[in-house]
């Protein structure tokens, strides 16, 4: 992506750019919405909302299974959430060529993410806007391993993704160490290495209280089991009891054994 955007760059002159892959695709209104939206702004890039268009290949086919919004929480573009992840795709930015003027070209040596280092690079010189309310961008994704030639570095490519993700946090981080120095960094990232292990320690203890508080409640509950157990023992002891004394006293035997008592030596005769 790239090497052949900063080639489309250098063939073109357009005031606006935008980087649109084969596979996704725009509604008829975006053009119209983002380039307004420019030429009353001070800033030099929008976004718009977007939606995931969810679809596998069938032989010659590409056939949609789903749709649902792109990061849906976001309302603005902002650096801190971009620094944590990337907070647009491609095809849902337009932004003014000049900016490639300030903050360079597409870093043609990541094979990916190279739209998010760009956004990153953007937004140290202007704000980037975004376009809320109905999607005007469409972000086309086959799952992984299903599609071929056909499939998303973002699914094709997770571990990779995450491997330049890392590198590209690493040279920000040290060309901010060589404008700087260290300075502070080395205490605060011994004050995070504290905090770390503070926070695993008072997990870990809290992890102790519930087992041992768990162990406590279960063993409770075996000596209640215990109770109930022997409470129903002689429940049916009794129950056997009554039973006994109700089949001694049906009203055949009763009679029989009052006659006897009233005439002990009726059966004699």
């Amino acid at each position: 992506m790239e090497s052949a955007s900063n080639a489309g760059i250098r063939a073109s002159s357009s005031t606006f750019l935008a980087i649109h892959d084969d596979d996704d695709t725009w509604h008829p209104d975006f053009l119209n919405q983002t380039v307004r939206y420019l030429e009353s702004s001070d800033s030099r890039a929008v976004m718009t909302r977007t939606e995931i268009v969810h679809e596998h290949v069938d032989g010659n086919q590409i056939i949609e299974d789903s749709r649902e919004l792109y990061a849906p929480e976001i309302t603005e573009i902002d650096a801190s959430r971009m620094a944590i992840s990337n907070q647009g795709v491609p095809i849902s930015c337009l932004y003014r060529r000049d900016l490639h003027d300030e903050v360079g070209l597409y870093d043609e040596s990541l094979p990916v993410v190279g739209d998010w280092d760009f956004y990153l690079r953007v937004l140290t010189v202007t704000t980037i806007g975004f376009i809320d309310g109905e999607p005007l961008a469409f972000y086309h994704q086959r799952p992984k391993g299903s599609a071929g030639t056909a499939g998303n570095t973002v699914n094709e490519w997770a571990d990779l993704h995450q491997q330049i993700d890392r590198l590209v946090r690493e040279r920000h981080f040290l060309a901010d160490v060589q404008a700087r120095g260290w300075g502070d960094r080395l205490v605060r990232a011994k004050l995070f290495e504290q905090q770390a292990q503070s926070l695993h320690e008072h997990l870990h203890s809290a992890t102790m209280a519930v087992l041992a508080r768990q162990n406590e409640i279960e063993k409770n509950l075996d000596i209640r089991l215990d109770q109930l157990n022997q409470n129903v023992q002689k429940l049916a002891q009794q129950l056997s009891a009554l039973q006994q004394v109700t089949e001694a006293n049906t009203p055949g035997r009763f009679l029989r054994r009052t006659l006897h008592q009233l005439f002990p030596f009726s059966r004699a005769r």
